[in-house]
């Protein structure tokens, strides 16, 4: 086999990874530029969710806007809104439970501190007696923690 034939083959392979890089890196360019550009479209969503949630269970409580999350708060996967006409904010965050996502809200008011977590779906609230004690806990903690409130 001459030397020009086996550099061709060379960089023909080559050629085909980098194309195939190429590929990789655009859908990986696309995917995070739609995620990070529609972070207020999908806030808004959520804070119309929520407060449908609320107003079909007779609950006189309001989602009033996403709010910046507290400072230090960066490792908590969730969204924060303020409360119409309180001083509390609201923490929205899931659980998996049984391969499912177990959406609930969690008050805090403005000291920090989790006054109350409330289920927003059917299988939330079902699963809100076997959430375990100790995990609760360990949810309140992290929040509490996030927002300010905790040690």
């Amino acid at each position: 086999m001459s030397v020009e034939n086996r550099g061709k083959r060379l960089f023909s392979g080559f050629r085909d990874t980098a194309v195939f890089l190429g590929w990789a890196a655009g859908l990986f360019l696309a995917g995070f530029l739609l995620w990070s550009l529609t972070g207020t479209i999908r806030d808004r969503s959520l804070l119309r969710t929520v407060n449908r949630i609320f107003m079909q269970r007779d609950d006189p409580r309001r989602l009033d806007a996403p709010v910046q999350p507290p400072r230090g708060s960066g490792r908590l996967p969730g969204n924060w809104y303020s409360l119409a006409g309180a001083n509390h904010t609201l923490f929205v965050f899931s659980v998996m439970s049984g391969g499912i996502m177990a959406p609930y809200a969690a008050f805090v008011n403005s000291a920090g501190k989790v006054d109350e977590i409330v289920p927003l779906s059917a299988h939330a609230e079902q699963f809100m007696p076997r959430f375990r004690e100790g995990l609760m806990d360990i949810y309140i903690r992290r929040i509490e923690s996030g927002a300010g409130g905790g040690a």
